[in-house]
């Protein structure tokens, strides 16, 4: 049987990491800043958000990834320097309404920030990885790309497609030393989570969760971690989600 174990996954623990995390600003993305910043270079996106919370020690771009020519200028700036990239696509944004009321400029925004942003980054670091023969890019995604819950449409689509996005992408890398995968979050005590009414959690949220409780920032950079230590691990979306129903 033939087996592909690229150099690179032998010397991952001798090596610091490029960690090139997109979306640094938000409330994930910059926790994951953090998290890895210590013995990784990291370098971090953001398109907005008070510069005063950038941390000491990554690597910051300011990047739109709605527009492709950013994107693709952001990857050639850092594509040469890169030797072993780990791509986590963190950025997102949630312009929710029931269908009817959907406006075309959320639909579009959102379509191109969650989605179109991440394909166009794929775009642009893939020939990097290939040529290092080592890369992983980790999407992350949530639950409601698994289940339904009103007003959610463009979102909820837009983290279907990155699920999707994973596994074309590993199936298409295989053979290149480079993995890619997606985390379908629940619900995390963390980001956007804190604009949500806390009796909204506490009555309608919470007791649709099995652990009862949100999820911990750090059970993601667990997550992310394990995706990284892997090399077996391709193609797959891992449900993050303290036992909530999926499929």
């Amino acid at each position: 049987m033939n087996t592909f174990i690229s150099e690179a996954d032998n010397d991952i623990k001798k090596s610091p990491l490029d960690i090139i995390i997109i979306g640094a600003s938000g409330g994930i993305g910059q926790y994951l800043v953090k998290a890895f910043s210590n013995k990784n270079r990291v370098i971090g996106t953001y398109l907005d958000g008070a510069t005063a919370d950038l941390v000491a020690g990554a690597e910051y771009f300011k990047v739109d990834v709605s527009n492709l020519e950013d994107v693709s200028n952001f990857f050639k700036s850092i594509g040469p320097s890169l030797t072993m990239p780990i791509l986590i696509y963190a950025a997102g944004i949630s312009l929710n309404n029931i269908t009817p009321k959907i406006t075309d400029q959320d639909w579009h925004d959102t379509i191109a920030v969650n989605l179109t942003g991440a394909m166009c980054c794929s775009r642009e670091i893939l020939p990097w990885m290939k040529k290092l023969a080592y890369g992983k890019l980790i999407f992350i995604s949530s639950v409601l790309s698994r289940i339904a819950v009103p007003g959610t449409l463009a979102y909820s689509v837009t983290k279907a497609g990155l699920n999707a996005m994973a596994k074309v992408i590993a199936i298409e890398n295989a053979a290149n030393g480079i993995t890619s995968n997606a985390i379908a979050l629940g619900y995390f005590d963390i980001g956007i989570i804190n604009a949500v009414p806390q009796a909204f959690l506490n009555n309608q949220v919470i007791p649709e969760i099995p652990l009862k409780r949100l999820g911990e920032p750090s059970n993601i950079v667990s997550t992310v971690n394990y995706i990284i230590d892997s090399d077996y691990l391709t193609g797959s979306v891992i449900d993050l989600n303290g036992g909530m129903f999926s499929v």
